[in-house]
């Protein structure tokens, strides 16, 4: 009993599910904290960051990839042997999930004041060399300027990404919350949910 996952079963049954038995998009695994699929998961109408039920976007990634950390040792040779191995090693799995209305407009906000700040910072370096003010001045302003809205845009990125990938089917996402994995278990395991308070 203890061994069981409570998440293991799709939406709307309580049939375990082994992930190297074949892939359903609706299927996945989870092995904490991470979700284990095939090349394409439907997740259900959850927050991945909110585990909330309501209000919620829908969003289909329909690329994202995973390439094993070593293929970047081929940098020593330049970006055209990187590039090259990267486009034909890449793994690709397609990822619907769901997001909490408010937090999606936040990312979105997030993601356009980084662009606008990027834009903006060359154009204050511009207006700061056209000024005549020290590279002493002008270089710091600018990186500064520059760095944080990358910042602003990273952080605003959609959350879910491959953190490992074994053998041609199966892998392993990441970038959900715990309030995700608590909603899943009341969804899938009611009576353990209930009987744990």
């Amino acid at each position: 009993m203890a061994n069981e996952n409570p998440y293991s079963v799709s939406p709307g049954t309580v049939q375990q599910y082994d992930p190297f038995q074949g892939h359903q998009p609706t299927r996945f695994y989870v092995d904490l904290p991470y979700i284990q699929c095939g090349p394409e998961v439907v997740l259900p109408p959850v927050c991945v960051r909110t585990g909330v039920q309501e209000d919620l976007v829908e969003i289909r990634r329909k690329s994202i990839y995973y390439v094993h950390p070593a293929v970047y040792i081929a940098l020593i040779g330049g970006l055209l042997p990187l590039l090259i191995l990267y486009l034909v090693l890449r793994k690709k799995v397609v990822v619907t999930y769901f997001i909490a209305r408010r937090v999606r407009t936040r990312q979105i906000l997030g993601t356009v004041f980084g662009l606008l700040g990027l834009v903006g910072s060359f154009v204050l370096m511009i207006v700061l060399v056209d000024t005549q003010l020290p590279p002493e001045i002008v270089v710091p302003v600018f990186l500064v300027t520059m760095v944080g809205s990358l910042i602003l845009m990273l952080i605003s990125q959609p959350p879910i990404t491959v953190k490992k990938h074994d053998s041609s089917t199966l892998f392993w996402l990441k970038g959900f919350k715990p309030p995700f994995f608590d909603s899943l278990r009341r969804i899938f395991r009611p009576n353990e949910s209930n009987s744990g308070r």
